[in-house]
């Protein structure tokens, strides 16, 4: 461990903020628990997405977009289903529910909404890529680093301390973050996540991401309030983490080079490669190749989406 980092932590104020924190949006909290092998499933989500006139609203706003455009405009929210899709429709909800939630009043905290929506577009891209629950992937993308939005809304000034070149979890904006505000992210994450009732295969999957992420720099036992119970022998979980690794990596390399969309395919497939190394160790189906030919449209999608969400 690296003897650099003093780690003091205050469990009184962590409380505080996880009691200020923002509440999961009802809609959200009722479509993580509806089945989606059921025959009423896309009634199900159609109800749900009208419940809040906003959510509706931007549904039929996104499946008029650039990105979704037809011949013909779409006037209703049942129109704007069929387009874009139950399964995108189901993501979207969750996208659109948070943005009310977390508003960005700086460009460091567009910077976070970006980054999430990379991760969740690279991650549902790559799930597809390897026959996995895409909306799963999604959301483990889009929630990843749901810790940095409650730090954002709960103090801004504070927020605005950390370093805007650190968009990603590492040991230096954990090193930050305890400094800043007395304790570290992947605590508020992990406690959020179980507040929130996430699934545990997703929140099993950011939790070992995030503590990846820090390994061989803090103890964890050390690090953290509460210690994690993990099930590592749960094969999706295991595969989401893996996914939410590479969508993570992915959408860094995307923040580096700003001029992505000028590069030829080779070009980024050379930066794909010395960025992650270990692609052909991992168990998923990972072609740099393909990868390469994804990234401009990762970098495309997710910037079109924050524009449309009011984050970007």
């Amino acid at each position: 461990m690296n003897s650099v980092f003093a780690l003091e932590q205050d469990k009184q104020t962590l409380d505080k903020l996880l009691a200020n924190a923002p509440v999961l949006p009802n809609v959200v909290s009722k479509m993580l628990v509806l089945d989606k092998e059921s025959e009423d499933y896309y009634e199900d989500v159609l109800s749900l997405a009208s419940e809040d006139p906003f959510i509706a609203a931007k549904i039929i706003f996104l499946a008029n977009s650039a990105a979704l455009a037809g011949r013909t405009k779409i006037e209703t929210l049942t129109q704007a289903v069929v387009r874009v899709g139950i399964n995108q429709v189901s993501t979207l909800i969750t996208s659109i529910s948070l943005s009310k939630s977390f508003k960005p009043t700086h460009q460091s905290h567009r910077n976070l909404w970006l980054h999430s929506l990379q991760v969740a577009i690279a991650a549902t891209k790559i799930a597809q890529l390897n026959q996995i629950n895409g909306e799963q992937a999604y959301l483990s993308g889009l929630l990843h680093e749901i810790e940095r939005f409650i730090l954002l809304a709960t103090d801004v000034e504070k927020f605005n301390c950390l370093s805007d070149d650190l968009l990603s979890t590492s040991p230096e904006l954990v090193q930050q973050e305890i400094e800043v505000f007395g304790f570290n992210s992947i605590d508020v994450t992990m406690n959020t996540l179980s507040a929130w009732h996430i699934p545990d295969t997703i929140a099993s999957a950011i939790t070992a991401h995030l503590l990846n992420t820090i390994e061989g720099y803090f103890d964890p036992a050390e690090l953290l309030l509460t210690t994690p119970a993990l099930d590592t022998a749960e094969t999706d979980s295991n595969a989401l983490e893996a996914i939410l690794s590479i969508a993570d990596r992915l959408s860094c390399i995307i923040q580096q080079n700003p001029d992505l969309e000028t590069l030829e395919q080779d070009e980024i497939e050379t930066l794909i490669r010395n960025d992650i190394p270990n692609l052909g160790n991992s168990a998923l189906f990972l072609p740099p190749a393909a990868l390469a030919r994804s990234l401009p449209t990762i970098a495309s999608e997710a910037k079109e989406l924050a524009t449309s969400l009011g984050v970007g």
